[in-house]
């Protein structure tokens, strides 16, 4: 289904940071959002860390969101940042420089602390990932590669939440965007995706602020279609219902997908 001309597109109009991290972020956030948008994917994660070690990891996902990178810091020395919007991307580098304004994940550092038995404070997971973070990059997805002109080096592993179903507008431009994602990978690389999916609803949608942004409707289905077609093989795909309130996000399931590029599969 293509894209609803009553909403916006998120890559092509600015969004503010602020509300994002207010709306589903914060640990002031609505619960069941803090656990789709934080949580879940952290505890995913973490689950995932026997299987997609390596030295170099990009992230492109939406807004100033950087629990996928609290997870798996102790898991990579080399992370790429890429953010859709200049606001985001400012928020980000403000968490980063430690800025008394920046945006507060202490919440989620204190889970992945949890999770690895405390192995690690809370506080040195940050600053362990503060360190990791070599390039904080601006990406465009109409361009064939979305960090032009910088061209990035192959990675060990590319995370991503929410960013696909927001910026594909159809089938077709999903399918072209798994396979920019899949393309940032060395051959035998680890793709993880988390997004949503829809069964039964219409006019899906993503709110920030008062701002109603596009959300392409698609199933399980095509997630392993797009996949494959990408020169990936699905290895998991972990699907529950969605619980974020309809009139913030109308979804019907979120999805965490762990795929493999293949050896033999060349990208152009």
């Amino acid at each position: 289904m293509a894209q609803n001309p009553g909403n916006k597109l998120y890559h092509e109009h600015e969004t503010n940071a602020e509300d994002f991290y207010k709306k589903y972020l914060s640990d002031e956030a609505d619960q069941s959002t803090l656990k789709e948008f934080n949580l879940y994917p952290v505890e995913r994660l973490h689950s995932l860390s026997d299987i997609i070690r390596g030295n170099s990891v990009i992230d492109i996902s939406l807004g100033p969101n950087i629990s996928l990178l609290l997870a798996i810091t102790n898991l990579f020395n080399d992370i790429t940042v890429l953010r859709s919007d200049t606001s985001s991307l400012k928020a980000v580098e403000k968490w980063m420089k430690n800025h008394p304004a920046a945006v507060n994940f202490s919440h989620v550092s204190n889970k992945v602390s949890d999770l690895r038995d405390n192995s690690d404070g809370a506080q040195e997971i940050e600053t362990q990932l503060r360190s990791a973070i070599k390039q904080l990059l601006p990406c465009d997805f109409t361009k064939e590669n979305i960090t032009d002109p910088v061209v990035l080096e192959k990675a060990d592993c590319v995370v991503s939440l929410g960013m696909l179903g927001t910026v594909s507008t159809d089938q077709t431009s999903y399918m072209n965007n798994m396979r920019k994602l899949a393309a940032m990978l060395k051959p035998g690389g680890r793709l993880v995706v988390f997004g949503g999916i829809n069964y039964g609803l219409d006019n899906n949608f993503m709110c920030v602020g008062d701002i109603k942004y596009h959300h392409l409707k698609y199933d399980e289905n095509t997630v392993r279609k797009v996949l494959t077609d990408a020169g990936c093989r699905v290895q998991s795909i972990d699907i529950n219902e969605c619980q974020i309130p309809d009139h913030m996000l109308r979804i019907s399931h979120t999805f965490c997908a762990l795929a493999v590029r293949e050896d033999d599969y060349h990208i152009n």
